[in-house]
Formats: structure tokens, C-alpha cells, sequence
């Protein structure tokens, strides 16, 4: 007979194996595999840090939560997994980085309050009952108790020993156009107080912009070393398409519009905000907005308890460009998982000569950009045809360093930054 233990050890392996999108490995911080779970957070207590990735030696934790868009309340379960630098499932047994059993029911839940949507909102902390030990990646995933084999999201946050300092520079003149398109990063790790045995074997470096997982770069060798010192320079994997500024939205009342939005009412089946019709940017001048990089605040705006009390709002997107033959269009950011997929790609109507999308958001204020793949999923990469790119565009990058000891059996994560062009 096989024992629970069994059974979910199965569904990790099955689950670390298949999750794809698009034929791409995808290194989201987040995905949701329950069409009824929504708003998906991680919040970093220490509001100064980035969101999914906590100090080892500070007194900091993680709030993950989320809504069940249900009635029912279910019997949720959360497990941890250390991974590899890449998110793979490290060699480590569970004894080896985690205090206790690694299993965990949700008991932190309450039900929606005076909406029209019903759902039940989920919180678990880490560490808390669960309590992870070592520096490094980790995935959290949820399950049902009665439904083991099926996984209602996973998490990915990490744990920073902070032994290696980063810091950077983002300049618009580029190794292949000077304030165009492009922008391009210099990077410098400090390891003086760090256990690195050799700076030019010892590190992975990994790069993101604005936390899109299709944007991750991995460096392995600097360019250069200067005592306990690494300079990352003049590598074309330094070198990124510079895009434009996320555009805006607000819908933190249900009778008054909000920012980018045209009107909103009620409908049979609850509420309906209608967005301001969107326009393509490649062609228009630059201009500056300080925006979220793609994430988002959930904020209901008569409400102090916006987790239980903000309504879920059917919101219309809507993209006025030709149609393009060879490519299609999708919503980019944490409103949509950062994942490209039938939730986020975007429908042609011939009668409006619009692209458009309804998407199920809570209220809140949201960052979005328009993102064109090609079809053929094998060179799905993501182009800036519909925005363009400006060097201008206050883009932020998410630098790890990580290591591995000397006869150690895992990555730990030495250092992270967020280097910000100005």
C-alpha cells in the first residue's frame, strides 16, 4: 500500500518536471493550477525588502496568501522544497533544511465580507510552523488533503545569508547603440566576507528585469577579479532591450472610475469596469511614469480590511492596432502570473479592430504591459513591438549571487540586489 509520503514525493517529482509554458521554463515567483484560486501575494514583512526573499539572520518572515473563489472552505496543506540555484529539488533530504515535518495545515482563513463575489482568503506564514533552516531557493506548494495528486499553487522564495554585497550601474550607452534601445548593466560582487574559495568558479550570477521570468540572464565567470572582488562588464548578456514604462490602472471603488478607467457597472454577474481604450507606444515620445514593475496592491478604498472586503471586478482590456498575422498578443505582469497562456493572450474582434481581454481582478491598483510572441512556440520571445523601446525607461533589475561550499551539497544564495536606472 502506498503511505501519504509516497504519494505527494510523486506528485513533487511530476510537478518539477512538467511545468512549462510555451516549451520555456518559467521562473515565476508564483503559479496558480486552480482556475478558482486568485490573487496569488507574497509579502516580505520588512516592507524595504523585495518581496519573496527574506534575510537569514534578520527577524523577518514571509505572508503568502491567497482567495479561494468558493463558498466551501477545503482542507489546504503547504509542504517546502530546497532547490538548486536553477529551482531544481536539491540533494538535501527534508531533515537536512527544514525544523519538523514538513507538512503544515492552513489554519489562518477568514470568508469574504458585504460582496457580491464570495470567496474564503488563505494565509500562512514562513517561517512558522514550517521553519526552513538554510540559505538558498525554496518552493511551497499547496495541496488539498483529499486530492494529494493535485497541486493549487506553488510559491518560490528564498532565503538570503547576505555574506556577498552587489552593486551596479545601468547606462543607456550600450556595447551596440548609444540612448536608443537598449540598456546595459556593470556589475561588482564583494565577497570579503563570504566562505567563496574562487571568485571565477565558485558563482552563478543571475539577472532579471523587472522580475519577468523570460528575462533571466546566468553569468558563471566575471570578467574580471580584484582581490575579493568580481566585475561583471561588457558582456552581451549584460545587454537588455530597454522596453517602456508599464501602463496603469486603478479600481479601488466600485461606483466611481478610477485611472485608466472609462466606466464601470453592475452586471448580472457582478461588476464590469471597462478600461480607456489602449493605443501602441513604439512610435510616441518617451515618458516617465514611476510605475510598480508589473506587481500589484489590492485596496478596497472605503475598507481597512481590503483582503476580505474588496470586490472582484470583471475588467475589459482593450488594444486598439491592426491584427498581427504572425503573433499574438498578451497581458504581462502579476495580474496575469507573468505566464503567457489562454488567461493572458488577448482575442482579435475584426468589427472593433481591437484586441481585447476581460480578466477577473480584485479591487486594487495594477500594473500591465502589452507583449507580442511569435507564434511558433519554439522562438516564443518576447518582442517590444507594441511599446517599443526607450532607454529611458526606469527599468529594475534583480541580481542574485549565488555559491557553493567546499564539499557542501547545495546553492546557497550569498547576496541579492535591486539595481534601479535613473
Amino acid at each position: 500500500m502506498v503511505n501519504k509520503t509516497t504519494i505527494l514525493l510523486i506528485c513533487k517529482i511530476l510537478f518539477f518536471t512538467t511545468i512549462k509554458i510555451n516549451g520555456q521554463e518559467r521562473e515565476s515567483k508564483q503559479i496558480i493550477l486552480d482556475e478558482y484560486i486568485k490573487t496569488l501575494e507574497i509579502q516580505n514583512s520588512n516592507k524595504n525588502r523585495i518581496r519573496n526573499i527574506i534575510d537569514l539572520n534578520a527577524n523577518e518572515t514571509l505572508t503568502i496568501s491567497f482567495d479561494d473563489l468558493s463558498d466551501e472552505y477545503r482542507d489546504l496543506r503547504y509542504n517546502i522544497i530546497h532547490c538548486t540555484a536553477d529551482w531544481k529539488p536539491s540533494d538535501l533530504i527534508e531533515t537536512e533544511y527544514l525544523n519538523g515535518f514538513n507538512e503544515a495545515k492552513i489554519n489562518d482563513y477568514e470568508y469574504s465580507r458585504a460582496t457580491l463575489s464570495h470567496y474564503i482568503h488563505y494565509t500562512l506564514t514562513i517561517p512558522g510552523e514550517l521553519k526552513p533552516l538554510l540559505p538558498g531557493n525554496y518552493i511551497l506548494t499547496v495541496e488539498e488533503d483529499r486530492y494529494p495528486f493535485k497541486q493549487l499553487l506553488k510559491v518560490k522564495f528564498s532565503i538570503c545569508e547576505n555574506s556577498v554585497s552587489i552593486s551596479g550601474d545601468i547606462d543607456g550607452r550600450t556595447d551596440i547603440d548609444y540612448m536608443q534601445e537598449h540598456q546595459q548593466l556593470s556589475i561588482v560582487i564583494d565577497a570579503k566576507n563570504s566562505d567563496i574559495d574562487n571568485l571565477y568558479t565558485d558563482v552563478i550570477l543571475t539577472i532579471k528585469q523587472n522580475d519577468r521570468p523570460e528575462t533571466l540572464k546566468i553569468l558563471k565567470t566575471p570578467s574580471r577579479v580584484m582581490g575579493r572582488k568580481a566585475y561583471y562588464e561588457h558582456f552581451p548578456e549584460l545587454i537588455y532591450e530597454a522596453g517602456n514604462e508599464y501602463r496603469r490602472l486603478e479600481i479601488i471603488q466600485t461606483n466611481y472610475p478610477g485611472m485608466g478607467v472609462d466606466n464601470i457597472r453592475m452586471t448580472d454577474g457582478g461588476y464590469l469596469a471597462t478600461l480607456i481604450t489602449d493605443y501602441p507606444k513604439a512610435n510616441a515620445p518617451y515618458v516617465y511614469d514611476s510605475t510598480q514593475h508589473g506587481e500589484y496592491i489590492i485596496r478596497e478604498y472605503n475598507s481597512d480590511r481590503s483582503d476580505t472586503e474588496s470586490e472582484y471586478i470583471d475588467v475589459l482590456f482593450s488594444l486598439d492596432m491592426p491584427f498581427m498575422k504572425d503573433k499574438e498578443i498578451y497581458i504581462e505582469g502579476d495580474l496575469t502570473g507573468r505566464r503567457f497562456d489562454d488567461n493572458s493572450k488577448m482575442e482579435y474582434d475584426d468589427l472593433t479592430g481591437k484586441y481585447h481581454k476581460i480578466l477577473r481582478l480584485k479591487q486594487g491598483a495594477y500594473n500591465y504591459q502589452y507583449i507580442a510572441l511569435t507564434k511558433d512556440k519554439d522562438s516564443n520571445i518576447p518582442l517590444n513591438d507594441i511599446d517599443g523601446n526607450k532607454f529611458q525607461t526606469t527599468n529594475e533589475y534583480t541580481v542574485k549571487v549565488y555559491y557553493r561550499k567546499r564539499g557542501e551539497r547545495y546553492d546557497r544564495l550569498g547576496g541579492v540586489a535591486k539595481i534601479k536606472f535613473k
